[in-house]
């Protein structure tokens, strides 16, 4: 399998502001460790999920052991194909893995996140990553309490498993999931860098959204990842991240690097920063081309649209025919790749509200899904 190059040279901005990515060794976690360290996958620093590493249930996957079935063309660049989706074949439930990230000005000094990898994950294809950004002080238990022991105050709430581990979600759409742990513990979520970005901020400065950039580049250099397909996501507090990270890290025109396909904020914002994002016209004009759909509640009082959603799509699309869940198939933005739905029924809770569309659940949110799957940036 071809390697990438290593994080390190690929995002030089991060390693800049944070010393501490100098070291790229990752800690492992109990259920089977994260990223590998300097030897590699597999090698020194952690167990990994790559070559020769046990990977859901106990497959073991070797560089060649599993051949590709000439179901999905190779690659533009000539590494190995993209994964064939829907997956054929039994798909199973994996098991959530954890790791931390050496990483200056986080609390702890390590950036602690969960991962899931695909079922039957194998070095003959690469895959898709997707990042989830959680909502607010959900990490707390893991920086304010020195590492929570049962690992799983993200991944085991709200609907967070039962999406990304279903097996429909894991059929349908197989990739390597992401859960980044935000470090507030300096403040709260509207203090500068309290947060994953995009609130009080300014692009490149925020220490969560730079460690979650490292992250993803540590996966892009360790495991067959596919660099085209990067997606983001989040709800609320991750909503906000997401939609800053693509402001940020887009591999379009992203003016710290170039990383993130496509993004899919729940109940996102963009606010105290200068100048306002979305009423910039230089950024505007960026934006246009950078994919990103964009999920709102009407009366949404926490992340209001109006803070960046509405004049978004005022600007691009020219008019201010906000398009609600019923347009959510044709949601763009006049000739823009940006998208949105903003539900009149619903409040901030846009992704799991009950009563209401469920756009984080299958199959409310199955176009959303489908759109930010079939983006590719390279």
């Amino acid at each position: 399998m071809r390697r990438l190059p290593s994080w390190c040279a690929i995002l030089p901005v991060v390693l800049l502001t944070c010393a501490g990515c100098l070291n790229r060794s990752v800690d492992a976690g109990t259920d089977g460790g994260g990223v590998g360290g300097v030897g590699g996958v597999g090698g020194s620093g952690g167990g990994g999920g790559g070559d020769g590493a046990m990977v859901d249930g106990g497959m073991d996957v070797m560089d060649g052991a599993v051949v590709a079935d000439g179901g999905s063309p190779p690659s533009s660049d000539g590494g190995a194909p993209l994964v064939p989706a829907p997956l054929p074949g039994k798909v199973s439930p994996g098991t959530w893995q954890y790791g931390d990230l050496p990483f200056t000005g986080i609390a702890t000094g390590k950036f602690h996140y969960a991962y899931l990898m695909p079922s039957g994950y194998s070095t003959a294809y690469r895959y898709p990553i997707l990042v989830y950004e959680h909502e607010n002080t959900e990490g707390n238990s893991w920086y304010q309490n020195g590492g929570d022991p049962t690992k799983n105050t993200i991944v085991n709430q709200d609907v967070i498993d039962g999406v990304f581990n279903s097996v429909p979600f894991r059929t349908k759409y197989p990739a390597i999931i992401i859960v980044p742990y935000c470090d507030q513990t300096d403040g709260s979520a509207g203090s500068s860098g309290q947060n994953f970005g995009g609130y009080n901020d300014a692009p490149g400065k925020n220490v969560n959204e730079n460690a979650v950039v490292a992250v993803v580049q540590s996966f892009l250099s360790h495991y067959s990842a596919y660099p085209g397909k990067v997606y983001i996501t989040g709800d609320s507090l991750g909503g906000i991240g997401s939609s800053a990270t693509m402001l940020d890290y887009n591999a379009y025109n992203g003016p710290i690097a170039k990383v993130f396909t496509a993004g899919l904020p729940y109940a996102g914002r963009i606010s105290l920063r200068t100048p306002d994002p979305a009423n910039d016209a230089a950024t505007i004009k960026r934006m246009a081309s950078v994919p990103m759909w964009c999920v709102s509640g009407a009366s949404d009082g926490t992340s209001p649209p109006e803070a960046f959603n509405r004049p978004l799509w005022r600007a691009l699309a020219g008019n201010s025919n906000y398009p609600s869940a019923t347009d959510a198939a044709g949601s763009r933005a006049g000739n823009s790749t940006y998208h949105y739905t903003e539900d009149p029924g619903l409040g901030h809770n846009v992704w799991s509200q009950n009563g209401g569309k469920q756009y984080r659940l299958l199959p409310d949110g199955a176009p959303m899904y489908d759109w930010l799957f079939s983006q590719t940036s390279q």
